[in-house]
């Protein structure tokens, strides 16, 4: 594995490919407007939501990017990956291992990289590839991969169409019993409402997942219960999904006293564990496909209606909602700081997140800590030179060094996959989801979707189902601390201070001590005065 891109699979690489990433730095994000954070080691901000991480064309050519790893990148951008290809005959086999042998055909609609690996295909033969058969059943990498990205090039209730259409043919064609191709076609749409029920949310698409349902039992009755649990694992995620959205619009809360964290729960420990409660909980309600569906065009990202369910506030996508967290995360931890008149207060209170945050290290809470991070590195609370200089900055040091953004995150990428390995002694990893998006916007900018000979790049489905898979591990980790309703309460709804309000306490409790501070403070007042 390269120290320089989070990359599965070396091979794939040549020698010009190294080059172009070394000097490229790192993955970058778009520079676009909306929420943002603050980097752990810089006041610079970076976008978090699903809107701030897509590639518009006037970003494109304006070129300009932000690192998440609190470096500017070089603007060298990579077009070439390096593949040295060769073409092979339409063939398909009977078991779920797909083979490929170089040939030379200019009808061909697949292609394999120098490994042997599916790079290229077109968009029939994807169908065929998850159309099961009484001798076929895809492998469940190949159907995630798809089932995945196949919302950059078509609508998935299409698909889903036409594999029905391929299944008919199939059922046609065959003169045997057709128990097992029905069977095999109930467990895809099993696999597929489990992996990615948003697919069929719209009252429409629902129907057709239905229509096909019900296909299924007429031809064969004795598949009734196969198909009631298809139907059972998509209306148990439109009720989840409903009662999520409306928790996540709840407005702050007052609190009849003005507490800090520390009133609630001194011990770090507990509140590492009840950060952890509220990630996985966050996380698990992520929409795989969300991830991807904001690297498809314009067209097609319209053509993917989204739910129009009434909300007490603006609906927000999963996503959003994940990372709208790691925002009150970071602000959290600078109101507590900013908002307290007395010097050594604050200092404990720095000492206090410093701890938490490396609790969160201890038990691979990765989003936690980087947002624990952000917040003691916001301008506000890092131009507190006298409160830090009574705090523990040793640890925290240690602690930014973890997280370092130098070659694109090689030292968190390597606890990351230590973690993995043991994972009897680390039950739960949350990794960083700013840094996995940042991932998949660096493959989507390296990879067309469409190649110049009208064939899908599949070698770019499966290096989006690579990443993905990170979060899908982390999905399904249940949780076995004890929740604490007091101290997650007011973690997820307790008020925060906005930008400007932090700027005034901070000032306010530590004065300004150069004319580039006074001149931001008197600003600061004017703004909050003129509001």
């Amino acid at each position: 594995m390269t120290n320089m891109v989070h990359w599965k699979s070396k091979e794939r690489w040549d020698l010009e490919t190294e080059m172009q990433f070394q000097t490229r730095g790192c993955a970058t994000l778009p520079k676009t407007s909306g929420t943002t954070c603050t980097s752990p080691c810089s006041s610079r901000t970076l976008p978090l939501t699903v809107d701030h991480y897509l590639t518009t064309p006037e970003s494109k050519r304006k070129n300009r990017t932000l690192s998440l790893g609190f470096q500017e990148p070089f603007k060298t951008r990579t077009s070439v990956f390096g593949n040295f290809i060769h073409l092979k005959k339409n063939k398909r086999k009977s078991d779920s291992t797909i083979c490929f042998h170089p040939h030379m055909n200019n009808n061909d609609t697949e292609i394999s990289n120098n490994n042997g690996k599916l790079s290229a295909i077109s968009e029939e033969e994807i169908v065929r590839l998850l159309t099961p058969s009484k001798s076929y059943y895809p492998d469940l990498q190949t159907i995630f991969a798809v089932l995945l990205c196949c919302r950059l090039y078509t609508c998935p209730i299409q698909l889903l169409e036409q594999i029905h259409n391929a299944v008919m043919i199939e059922l046609s064609l065959s003169t045997e019993d057709d128990l097992v191709i029905l069977k095999r076609l109930a467990q895809l749409l099993n696999e597929w409402t489990i992996t990615f029920p948003s697919d069929f949310e719209e009252k429409s698409d629902y129907e057709q997942l239905i229509k096909i349902c019900n296909f299924i039992t007429t031809n064969r009755p004795d598949l009734k219960i196969e198909v009631d649990i298809i139907t059972k694992n998509q209306k148990s995620y439109l009720e989840t999904k409903n009662d999520y959205i409306t928790r996540n619009c709840l407005d702050e809360i007052e609190f009849d006293e003005v507490y800090l964290l520390m009133d609630i729960c001194n011990d770090p420990i507990i509140v590492a564990e009840q950060l952890t409660i509220i990630e996985l909980d966050k996380l698990s309600k992520v929409s795989l496909e969300e991830l991807i569906i904001n690297f498809a065009s314009s067209k097609l990202k319209k053509s993917v209606k989204k739910s129009t369910k009434k909300c007490p506030k603006k609906i927000k996508s999963m996503t959003e909602i994940y990372a709208d967290w790691f925002n009150r995360l970071s602000h959290l931890v600078a109101t507590e700081i900013c908002m307290c008149p007395k010097l050594e207060e604050r200092a404990k209170i720095i000492n206090f997140f410093i701890e938490v945050g490396k609790q969160c290290f201890k038990i691979s809470n990765f989003n936690s800590l980087m947002a624990i991070l952000t917040g003691l590195n916001k301008s506000s609370v890092s131009r507190m030179r006298r409160t830090w200089s009574h705090s523990n900055r040793s640890v925290f040091l240690k602690l930014e060094k973890e997280l370092s953004p130098i070659n694109n995150f090689a030292r968190y990428r390597e606890t990351l996959k230590l973690r993995k390995s043991s994972k009897d002694l680390h039950d739960y990893i949350v990794p960083i989801f700013a840094l996995l998006l940042k991932d998949l916007t660096f493959i989507n900018e390296g990879f067309k979707t469409i190649l110049p000979n009208n064939l899908i790049n599949f070698e770019k489905f499966m290096n989006f189902a690579t990443e993905v898979r990170e979060i899908l591990e982390a999905k399904t980790m249940n949780c076995k601390y004890q929740k604490e309703n007091r101290i997650t309460e007011y973690l997820l709804r307790s008020p925060l201070c906005n930008e400007e309000g932090l700027y005034k306490s901070s000032f306010e409790v530590e004065p300004p001590d150069s004319s580039f501070e006074r001149d931001r403070y008197r600003s600061v007042k004017m703004k909050i005065k003129s509001i």
